[in-house]
């Protein structure tokens, strides 16, 4: 006898990953079964070794699309990234296969003797052998055994609402939001792309939190303007930051994929799934201003721009959320506050809105 197929199962695979995402509660998906050449499967059932793992959450990315809505008109659009995933249950069994061109007695006798086997009949390689014995015109390459999976949906989407459900708590009176469209699915792996002035704190995201050296988020900011200026003609300019709103509690999580052996009866099983990790963490929310020298005597009025810009409807709500969206909106208010103060275009003069991520807590 011989063993043919993987033994594996990846849950990332792309045709299972878009199987759940399309599938209702109670669908079953075929894992695909293995091709050999000269041999065919047989046409009995499989032998069926019960439920390899139930429970596990098939995870996938999604991107949402909203509008805010003050006091009826419509002020701006934006998007979230969250993420949706279903709960799924893999059955395990054993699919025969024969070689092509068996007389159809030998073919029958390898079939009853496969559907005869029970997990009481101890190993199936000495199972197998004792057959042998009894069928001497059988050759030990005429059948084989391979891996087979089914899937089974068994919830359905949960979406991780979390980031909306954050911004409806702080949206003021008279505001609303409403969802454009269908959410968008898509595959992989989520990972943070961040911006230049989407800062992280520790710097490195994957030590340990260090309390002895806590976030100086000031200095983090002030140290990228400063590398931006340097060997610029606004290389004297001052830089001014000052921080516009935090939010206290803000939970992080991530899938964490591995590779977890599985065992039922003879036969092992090698699942490639995530497991959920949480941490907590805080967003402040900075805004700065860079100015010449010669027109430190103006710093209040081009801070009151920054300012006013930075708590706009517009940009607050969504600065947490949609960080470019917020940032091209703060830029485009700033600019025309300065419009309104100057009446000739100043060199030098700069304003960013900055997040900086502060982890509270290590992955648990």
């Amino acid at each position: 006898m011989i063993y043919i197929g993987d033994s594996k199962v990846d849950l990332r695979d792309q045709d299972l990953v878009a199987f759940l995402q399309n599938g209702s509660t109670g669908n079953i998906y075929q894992w695909p079964l293995a091709k050999i050449p000269d041999y065919q499967q047989s046409a009995i059932k499989p032998f069926d070794l019960g439920v390899a793992m139930a429970g596990v959450d098939v995870p996938w990315n999604i991107v949402q699309y909203w509008s805010l809505f003050d006091r009826g008109q419509e002020i701006s659009k934006f998007k979230i990234e969250t993420a949706g995933y279903k709960q799924i249950k893999i059955n395990a069994s054993i699919k025969l296969y024969l070689k092509k061109g068996l007389s159809q007695g030998i073919l029958e006798r390898i079939e009853k003797a496969f559907n005869s086997y029970t997990l009481g009949s101890g190993d199936v390689d000495a199972y197998a052998e004792n057959f042998l014995k009894a069928n001497p015109d059988i050759s030990p390459f005429s059948f084989g055994c391979s891996h087979n999976y089914t899937i089974e949906i068994l919830t359905d989407e949960v979406i991780d609402n979390n980031k909306i459900d954050w911004l409806r708590a702080h949206l003021k009176e008279n505001q609303s939001l409403r969802q454009i469209g269908p959410n968008e699915r898509k595959n992989g792996e989520s990972r943070p792309v961040r911006g230049p002035n989407e800062l992280v704190c520790p710097h490195d995201e994957n030590l340990p939190i260090d309390p002895a050296n806590p976030c100086d988020i000031k200095k983090d900011i002030e140290r990228e303007i400063d590398s931006r200026l340097n060997n610029t003609k606004c290389a004297d300019n001052k830089t001014s930051s000052w921080r516009i709103a935090r939010t206290d509690y803000v939970p992080d999580s991530r899938w964490v994929w591995g590779w977890h052996s599985v065992k039922i009866g003879c036969a092992r099983f090698d699942l490639y799934y995530p497991q959920t990790e949480l941490r907590d963490r805080e967003l402040q929310f900075w805004v700065s201003i860079t100015i010449p020298e010669s027109l430190i005597l103006y710093e209040k009025s081009i801070r009151d721009c920054a300012q006013r810009s930075a708590v706009a409807t517009v940009v607050l709500t969504i600065i947490f959320s949609d960080y470019a969206t917020a940032a091209a909106k703060f830029m485009a208010l700033f600019w025309l506050c300065l419009q309104a103060k100057f009446i000739d275009p100043i060199e030098c003069i700069a304003a960013d809105v900055w997040v900086e991520t502060v982890y509270t807590s290590d992955w648990h």
